[in-house]
């Protein structure tokens, strides 16, 4: 009975260290793809962070990381636009799905929103907004701000991309809710003047 109980804790071990080992080596396959990404080194960047998803598919960050990479990559090459589009756009929100109250993830996405909602990245302009995005990344802002109604910090990330976007009605919308909340933020912060 002794022997079997000590093969059993070191079988157990030998499982425990080979999870241990795998996450971590995705961890550090994840911050050597936010290297290449810095390096402006898409497919490298790409290449890693799937290998990180592949060792650990349950860390939303390693999604929002290769949605990142996917809409960096939009600048650079014209070939399966639309299809690195939408990949980015399942990825955000396969990260929300996998861990829904991670307000780092949530806050990390609003800016990715309003890059996906233009059809060229280069230009921010209204005319280069592209609808359907522009509708999706519209319903997150409302979502994060209905989810986190009593954060101005989220409220005043959203507004900032809000107004660059042009959602006018939903930029005061936001205005009043920060208002509510902090309404010191409305006299000094960048996104009011």
């Amino acid at each position: 009975m002794k022997k079997i109980l000590i093969v059993l804790i070191i079988s157990l071990e030998c499982i425990f260290l080979h999870v241990v080992s795998k996450y971590y080596k995705a961890d550090v396959l994840y911050i050597k793809s936010k290297g290449y990404l810095n390096d402006l080194k898409v497919g490298e960047a790409l290449s890693l962070i799937n290998k990180s998803i592949e060792l650990n598919p349950h860390e939303p960050n390693y999604l929002k990381e290769r949605s990142k990479i996917k809409i960096v990559s939009l600048i650079y090459n014209k070939y399966d636009y639309e299809e690195r589009k939408t990949g980015a756009l399942f990825d955000m929100q396969k990260s929300i799905e996998l861990n829904p109250n991670n307000l780092v993830t949530a806050r990390n996405l609003i800016p990715l929103y309003y890059f996906l909602s233009y059809k060229e990245l280069y230009s921010n302009s209204s005319d280069n907004l592209d609808g359907k995005y522009l509708n999706i990344a519209r319903e997150y802002y409302r979502y994060i701000k209905e989810r986190y109604r009593n954060d101005a910090g989220v409220v005043l990330s959203v507004a900032r991309y809000e107004k660059k976007l042009g959602l006018n009605n939903d930029f005061n919308e936001s205005m009043e809710m920060i208002k509510k909340l902090r309404p010191d933020l409305l006299e000094w912060h960048e996104v009011f003047k």
